[in-house]
Protein backbone atom coordinates (compact mmCIF):
# COMPACT_ATOMS: atom_id res chain seq x y z
CA UNK A 1 0.00 0.00 0.00
CA UNK A 2 1.99 2.82 -1.27
CA UNK A 3 -0.35 5.26 -2.32
CA UNK A 4 -3.93 5.61 -2.54
CA UNK A 5 -6.59 7.29 -5.20
CA UNK A 6 -6.79 10.52 -2.59
CA UNK A 7 -3.24 11.05 -2.86
CA UNK A 8 -1.93 10.09 0.34
CA UNK A 9 1.68 9.19 0.40
CA UNK A 10 1.06 6.02 2.62
CA UNK A 11 4.43 5.53 3.09
CA UNK A 12 5.20 8.81 4.98
CA UNK A 13 1.57 7.37 7.11
CA UNK A 14 3.10 4.08 7.86
CA UNK A 15 5.90 6.01 9.40
CA UNK A 16 3.85 8.99 11.11
CA UNK A 17 1.91 6.27 12.53
CA UNK A 18 5.27 4.37 13.54
CA UNK A 19 6.91 7.12 15.26
CA UNK A 20 3.80 8.41 17.29
CA UNK A 21 3.10 5.02 18.10
CA UNK A 22 6.36 4.29 19.20
CA UNK A 23 6.57 6.68 21.45
CA UNK A 24 3.10 6.50 22.83
CA UNK A 25 2.39 2.82 22.73
CA UNK A 26 5.69 0.87 23.46
CA UNK A 27 5.64 -1.83 25.89
CA UNK A 28 6.41 0.15 28.88
CA UNK A 29 3.16 2.18 28.24
CA UNK A 30 0.95 -1.01 27.12
CA UNK A 31 1.81 -2.49 30.10
CA UNK A 32 0.63 0.52 31.82
CA UNK A 33 -2.59 0.47 30.75
CA UNK A 34 -3.34 -3.21 31.20
CA UNK A 35 -4.70 -2.31 34.92
CA UNK A 36 -7.10 -0.31 33.00
CA UNK A 37 -7.87 -1.76 29.62
CA UNK A 38 -11.51 0.50 29.48
CA UNK A 39 -9.15 3.77 29.00
CA UNK A 40 -7.66 4.77 25.91
CA UNK A 41 -4.59 7.33 26.23
CA UNK A 42 -3.80 7.52 22.67
CA UNK A 43 -7.09 9.01 21.94
CA UNK A 44 -6.22 12.57 21.94
CA UNK A 45 -3.74 12.40 19.39
CA UNK A 46 -5.42 10.12 17.15
CA UNK A 47 -7.96 13.28 17.49
CA UNK A 48 -5.29 15.95 16.64
CA UNK A 49 -4.20 14.02 13.82
CA UNK A 50 -7.06 13.42 12.14
CA UNK A 51 -6.78 9.73 11.91
CA UNK A 52 -10.47 9.71 13.60
CA UNK A 53 -11.88 10.48 10.71
CA UNK A 54 -9.49 9.64 8.05
CA UNK A 55 -11.88 7.91 5.62
CA UNK A 56 -14.55 10.02 5.79
CA UNK A 57 -15.78 12.27 3.63
CA UNK A 58 -14.32 16.13 4.30
CA UNK A 59 -18.04 17.57 3.69
CA UNK A 60 -18.75 15.36 7.00
CA UNK A 61 -15.82 16.36 8.85
CA UNK A 62 -13.14 13.89 7.47
CA UNK A 63 -9.84 13.61 5.91
CA UNK A 64 -11.26 12.39 3.07
CA UNK A 65 -8.92 9.67 2.45
CA UNK A 66 -9.82 6.42 1.82
CA UNK A 67 -10.09 2.70 3.68
CA UNK A 68 -6.92 1.43 2.40
CA UNK A 69 -5.36 4.91 4.17
CA UNK A 70 -6.96 3.47 7.35
CA UNK A 71 -5.81 0.32 7.09
CA UNK A 72 -2.38 1.15 7.23
CA UNK A 73 -2.61 2.93 10.78
CA UNK A 74 -4.56 0.20 11.81
CA UNK A 75 -1.83 -2.21 10.98
CA UNK A 76 0.31 -0.50 13.03
CA UNK A 77 -2.21 -0.39 15.95
CA UNK A 78 -1.56 -4.11 15.79
CA UNK A 79 2.26 -3.92 15.87
CA UNK A 80 1.69 -1.39 18.90
CA UNK A 81 -1.15 -3.44 20.67
CA UNK A 82 -2.64 0.07 20.83
CA UNK A 83 -6.09 -0.06 22.49
CA UNK A 84 -9.10 -0.54 19.72
CA UNK A 85 -10.58 2.42 20.34
CA UNK A 86 -10.13 3.89 16.74
CA UNK A 87 -11.32 0.56 15.33
CA UNK A 88 -14.44 0.49 17.12
CA UNK A 89 -15.38 4.34 16.63
CA UNK A 90 -13.64 4.29 12.83
CA UNK A 91 -14.35 1.08 11.79
CA UNK A 92 -17.69 0.02 12.94
CA UNK A 93 -19.54 3.06 13.79
CA UNK A 94 -17.98 5.04 11.35
CA UNK A 95 -18.33 2.82 8.84
CA UNK A 96 -22.00 1.99 9.90
CA UNK A 97 -22.99 6.01 9.31
CA UNK A 98 -20.77 6.62 6.04
CA UNK A 99 -22.34 3.70 4.31
CA UNK A 100 -26.17 4.75 5.12
CA UNK A 101 -27.21 8.07 4.93
CA UNK A 102 -29.92 8.93 7.57
CA UNK A 103 -30.48 11.57 10.19
CA UNK A 104 -28.92 9.68 12.58
CA UNK A 105 -25.35 9.73 10.13
CA UNK A 106 -26.18 13.61 9.73
CA UNK A 107 -26.05 13.99 13.34
CA UNK A 108 -23.29 11.75 14.45
CA UNK A 109 -20.34 10.70 11.87
CA UNK A 110 -19.19 14.50 12.21
CA UNK A 111 -18.67 14.12 15.65
CA UNK A 112 -17.10 10.31 14.93
CA UNK A 113 -14.52 12.33 12.34
CA UNK A 114 -13.74 15.27 14.62
CA UNK A 115 -13.04 13.38 17.91
CA UNK A 116 -16.05 14.92 19.27
CA UNK A 117 -17.50 11.93 20.42
CA UNK A 118 -16.68 7.71 20.51
CA UNK A 119 -18.60 5.34 18.73
CA UNK A 120 -19.13 1.15 18.80
CA UNK A 121 -20.85 -1.82 17.18
CA UNK A 122 -22.54 -4.58 18.72
CA UNK A 123 -22.91 -7.04 15.66
CA UNK A 124 -22.13 -10.53 17.53
CA UNK A 125 -25.03 -12.52 18.96
CA UNK A 126 -24.52 -13.87 23.19
CA UNK A 127 -22.05 -16.38 21.73
CA UNK A 128 -19.84 -13.78 19.83
CA UNK A 129 -21.39 -15.35 16.00
CA UNK A 130 -22.16 -13.17 13.42
CA UNK A 131 -24.33 -14.83 11.54
CA UNK A 132 -27.37 -14.77 13.63
CA UNK A 133 -28.42 -11.49 15.42
CA UNK A 134 -28.31 -12.01 19.22
CA UNK A 135 -30.80 -9.03 20.05
CA UNK A 136 -34.09 -9.24 18.43
CA UNK A 137 -36.48 -6.47 17.43
CA UNK A 138 -40.21 -6.33 17.26
CA UNK A 139 -42.20 -3.95 15.37
CA UNK A 140 -44.03 -1.50 17.17
CA UNK A 141 -46.30 1.44 15.98
CA UNK A 142 -44.09 2.76 13.89
CA UNK A 143 -40.73 1.97 15.69
CA UNK A 144 -39.38 -0.93 16.75
CA UNK A 145 -38.53 -2.01 20.35
CA UNK A 146 -35.17 -4.03 21.02
CA UNK A 147 -34.73 -6.93 23.20
CA UNK A 148 -31.40 -8.84 23.49
CA UNK A 149 -27.65 -9.15 24.47
CA UNK A 150 -24.59 -8.89 22.11
CA UNK A 151 -20.96 -9.97 22.88
CA UNK A 152 -17.63 -8.75 22.01
CA UNK A 153 -18.67 -5.12 21.54
CA UNK A 154 -15.10 -3.27 21.71
CA UNK A 155 -14.37 -0.39 23.29
CA UNK A 156 -18.01 0.19 24.51
CA UNK A 157 -17.77 1.65 27.85
CA UNK A 158 -17.77 5.30 27.65
CA UNK A 159 -19.02 5.31 23.84
CA UNK A 160 -21.07 7.95 23.24
CA UNK A 161 -22.86 6.20 20.10
CA UNK A 162 -24.10 2.29 19.55
CA UNK A 163 -24.82 0.49 16.30
CA UNK A 164 -26.91 -2.02 17.11
CA UNK A 165 -27.88 -4.93 15.09
CA UNK A 166 -31.35 -6.28 14.89
CA UNK A 167 -33.65 -9.57 13.76
CA UNK A 168 -36.88 -8.42 12.43
CA UNK A 169 -39.91 -10.36 10.44
CA UNK A 170 -38.71 -8.81 7.20
CA UNK A 171 -35.10 -9.20 7.65
CA UNK A 172 -32.44 -7.30 9.72
CA UNK A 173 -32.23 -4.02 11.20
CA UNK A 174 -29.41 -1.14 11.85
CA UNK A 175 -30.23 1.53 14.35
CA UNK A 176 -27.92 3.97 15.74
CA UNK A 177 -28.42 5.05 19.59
CA UNK A 178 -26.99 7.22 22.60
CA UNK A 179 -24.68 5.41 24.64
CA UNK A 180 -26.87 6.67 27.82
CA UNK A 181 -30.11 5.59 26.16
CA UNK A 182 -32.62 3.77 28.70
CA UNK A 183 -33.03 0.75 28.75
CA UNK A 184 -29.02 -0.28 27.08
CA UNK A 185 -26.82 -2.19 29.63
CA UNK A 186 -23.12 -2.42 29.20
CA UNK A 187 -20.78 -4.76 31.30
CA UNK A 188 -17.14 -5.33 30.39
CA UNK A 189 -16.36 -8.50 29.82
CA UNK A 190 -12.54 -9.84 30.35
CA UNK A 191 -10.64 -11.50 27.63
CA UNK A 192 -7.74 -13.56 27.23
CA UNK A 193 -6.54 -10.37 25.41
CA UNK A 194 -5.45 -7.97 27.33
CA UNK A 195 -4.58 -5.09 25.51
CA UNK A 196 -8.31 -4.30 24.57
CA UNK A 197 -11.39 -3.79 26.09
CA UNK A 198 -14.94 -5.43 25.46
CA UNK A 199 -18.27 -5.64 27.03
CA UNK A 200 -21.36 -6.86 26.37
CA UNK A 201 -24.19 -4.87 25.51
CA UNK A 202 -27.72 -5.66 26.68
CA UNK A 203 -30.63 -3.78 25.45
CA UNK A 204 -34.34 -4.26 27.33
CA UNK A 205 -37.35 -2.48 26.07
CA UNK A 206 -35.41 -0.39 24.21
CA UNK A 207 -37.32 1.95 21.57
CA UNK A 208 -36.16 3.29 18.77
CA UNK A 209 -37.57 5.89 16.54
CA UNK A 210 -37.35 5.84 12.12
CA UNK A 211 -34.95 9.00 12.98
CA UNK A 212 -32.46 6.06 14.93
CA UNK A 213 -32.71 3.33 11.87
CA UNK A 214 -29.52 3.17 9.14
CA UNK A 215 -30.64 0.46 7.28
CA UNK A 216 -34.20 -1.86 7.47
CA UNK A 217 -35.32 -4.75 5.70
CA UNK A 218 -33.37 -6.39 2.64
CA UNK A 219 -31.33 -4.03 3.05
CA UNK A 220 -30.54 -3.66 6.71
CA UNK A 221 -29.14 -7.39 6.00
CA UNK A 222 -27.02 -5.72 3.06
CA UNK A 223 -25.88 -3.32 5.25
CA UNK A 224 -24.74 -5.26 8.01
CA UNK A 225 -22.75 -7.59 5.75
CA UNK A 226 -20.97 -4.35 4.59
CA UNK A 227 -19.93 -3.46 8.15
CA UNK A 228 -19.27 -7.26 8.94
CA UNK A 229 -16.65 -7.34 6.10
CA UNK A 230 -15.06 -3.87 7.07
CA UNK A 231 -14.53 -5.32 10.18
CA UNK A 232 -13.10 -8.60 9.32
CA UNK A 233 -10.35 -6.66 6.64
CA UNK A 234 -9.60 -4.41 9.87
CA UNK A 235 -8.86 -7.33 12.23
CA UNK A 236 -7.16 -8.74 9.03
CA UNK A 237 -4.73 -5.27 9.18
CA UNK A 238 -4.52 -5.62 13.21
CA UNK A 239 -2.79 -8.63 12.67
CA UNK A 240 -0.67 -8.13 9.98
CA UNK A 241 0.49 -5.50 12.06
CA UNK A 242 1.18 -8.05 14.77
CA UNK A 243 2.79 -10.70 12.41
CA UNK A 244 5.20 -8.42 11.41
CA UNK A 245 6.27 -6.69 14.67
CA UNK A 246 6.61 -10.39 16.37
CA UNK A 247 8.88 -11.72 12.94
CA UNK A 248 11.02 -9.05 12.92
CA UNK A 249 11.28 -9.17 17.14
CA UNK A 250 12.37 -12.89 16.81
CA UNK A 251 14.67 -12.73 13.99
CA UNK A 252 16.52 -10.65 15.94
CA UNK A 253 16.44 -12.51 19.40
CA UNK A 254 17.39 -15.95 17.56
CA UNK A 255 20.58 -13.39 15.92
CA UNK A 256 21.58 -12.54 19.50
CA UNK A 257 20.90 -15.65 21.78
CA UNK A 258 23.70 -17.85 21.85
CA UNK A 259 24.13 -21.64 22.08
CA UNK A 260 26.76 -23.96 21.82
CA UNK A 261 29.05 -20.91 21.41
CA UNK A 262 26.78 -19.54 18.15
CA UNK A 263 23.62 -17.56 17.82
CA UNK A 264 20.90 -19.83 17.53
CA UNK A 265 19.80 -18.41 14.76
CA UNK A 266 22.52 -20.04 12.29
CA UNK A 267 20.81 -23.38 13.28
CA UNK A 268 19.41 -24.87 9.92
CA UNK A 269 15.97 -25.75 12.23
CA UNK A 270 15.67 -21.96 13.28
CA UNK A 271 16.43 -20.59 9.90
CA UNK A 272 13.60 -23.15 8.38
CA UNK A 273 11.14 -21.69 11.22
CA UNK A 274 11.95 -18.30 10.75
CA UNK A 275 11.68 -18.49 6.81
CA UNK A 276 8.28 -20.17 7.60
CA UNK A 277 7.66 -16.76 9.61
CA UNK A 278 8.51 -14.94 7.38
CA UNK A 279 6.21 -16.15 4.43
CA UNK A 280 3.03 -16.51 6.13
CA UNK A 281 3.51 -12.55 6.86
CA UNK A 282 4.98 -11.37 3.81
CA UNK A 283 1.71 -13.82 2.26
CA UNK A 284 -0.76 -12.03 4.17
CA UNK A 285 0.32 -8.60 3.76
CA UNK A 286 -0.28 -8.97 0.36
CA UNK A 287 -3.47 -10.46 0.78
CA UNK A 288 -4.90 -7.95 3.35
CA UNK A 289 -3.15 -4.97 1.04
CA UNK A 290 -5.51 -6.26 -1.57
CA UNK A 291 -8.61 -6.63 0.69
CA UNK A 292 -7.94 -3.00 2.23
CA UNK A 293 -7.88 -1.55 -1.74
CA UNK A 294 -11.69 -3.29 -1.99
CA UNK A 295 -13.82 -2.29 0.29
CA UNK A 296 -16.88 -4.15 -0.20
CA UNK A 297 -15.77 -6.91 -1.72
CA UNK A 298 -16.61 -9.78 0.32
CA UNK A 299 -14.31 -12.46 -1.31
CA UNK A 300 -11.19 -10.14 -0.60
CA UNK A 301 -12.31 -9.68 3.14
CA UNK A 302 -13.13 -13.10 3.78
CA UNK A 303 -9.99 -14.29 1.90
CA UNK A 304 -7.90 -11.59 4.01
CA UNK A 305 -9.23 -12.07 7.42
CA UNK A 306 -9.12 -16.42 6.95
CA UNK A 307 -5.49 -16.15 6.08
CA UNK A 308 -4.12 -13.27 8.08
CA UNK A 309 -5.60 -13.74 11.42
CA UNK A 310 -4.06 -17.69 11.27
CA UNK A 311 -1.09 -16.48 10.02
CA UNK A 312 -0.83 -14.11 12.73
CA UNK A 313 -1.40 -16.83 15.60
CA UNK A 314 0.58 -19.39 13.93
CA UNK A 315 3.34 -16.58 14.05
CA UNK A 316 3.11 -15.46 17.76
CA UNK A 317 3.24 -18.95 18.49
CA UNK A 318 6.30 -19.85 16.94
CA UNK A 319 7.87 -16.48 18.39
CA UNK A 320 6.92 -17.51 21.50
CA UNK A 321 8.47 -21.02 21.14
CA UNK A 322 11.63 -19.74 19.49
CA UNK A 323 12.43 -17.25 22.50
CA UNK A 324 12.68 -20.38 24.67
CA UNK A 325 12.08 -20.13 28.47
CA UNK A 326 11.91 -16.42 28.43
CA UNK A 327 9.19 -16.38 26.10
CA UNK A 328 6.37 -18.10 28.16
CA UNK A 329 7.57 -15.30 31.65
CA UNK A 330 5.09 -12.26 32.06
CA UNK A 331 7.91 -9.92 31.45
CA UNK A 332 8.35 -10.66 27.32
CA UNK A 333 5.53 -9.35 25.10
CA UNK A 334 5.14 -12.17 23.10
CA UNK A 335 2.59 -13.61 24.82
CA UNK A 336 0.75 -10.55 24.95
CA UNK A 337 0.94 -10.18 21.01
CA UNK A 338 -0.60 -14.37 20.85
CA UNK A 339 -3.49 -13.17 23.22
CA UNK A 340 -4.67 -10.20 20.80
CA UNK A 341 -3.80 -12.58 18.02
CA UNK A 342 -5.66 -15.39 19.01
CA UNK A 343 -9.03 -13.08 20.10
CA UNK A 344 -8.63 -11.83 16.33
CA UNK A 345 -9.06 -15.30 14.86
CA UNK A 346 -12.53 -15.20 16.36
CA UNK A 347 -13.99 -12.08 15.89
CA UNK A 348 -16.24 -11.18 12.92
CA UNK A 349 -15.98 -14.75 11.87
CA UNK A 350 -13.64 -17.85 12.39
CA UNK A 351 -11.17 -18.59 9.78
CA UNK A 352 -13.16 -21.55 9.23
CA UNK A 353 -16.64 -19.65 8.64
CA UNK A 354 -14.58 -17.64 6.19
CA UNK A 355 -13.59 -20.24 4.34
CA UNK A 356 -16.62 -21.81 3.84
CA UNK A 357 -17.98 -18.72 2.93
CA UNK A 358 -14.97 -18.59 0.09
CA UNK A 359 -16.23 -21.79 -1.08
CA UNK A 360 -19.91 -20.76 -0.75
CA UNK A 361 -19.03 -17.33 -3.14
CA UNK A 362 -16.36 -18.65 -5.56
CA UNK A 363 -17.28 -21.96 -6.27
CA UNK A 364 -20.35 -23.26 -8.23
CA UNK A 365 -21.86 -27.02 -9.23
CA UNK A 366 -20.04 -26.29 -12.61
CA UNK A 367 -16.40 -25.26 -11.39
CA UNK A 368 -17.03 -28.15 -8.59
CA UNK A 369 -17.38 -30.86 -11.48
Amino acid sequence: MSGSDTGVDRAELRAAARDMLDDLSGSEQVRARLAEPATDPLWSHLVEVGWTGIDVPEDSGGAGADFGDLAVVLVEGGRHLAPGTLFASAVLAGGALQANPSPASGRWLPALAEGTARGTAALADATGRVDAAGITARAEGSGWVLDGTSALVPSAEGADILILRARTPDDELLVAVPGDTAGLTITPAPMLDLTRSFADVTVTGLAVGPEAVLASGAEGAAAVAALLDRAAVAIAADSLGIADVVLSGTVEYVGQREQFDRPVGSFQAVKHRCTDMLVATETARLIVEEAADQPGDPISASRAKSYATDAAASVAAEAVQLHGGIGVTWEQDSHLYLKRATLNQALYGDPRSHRRRLADLTLTPAAVH
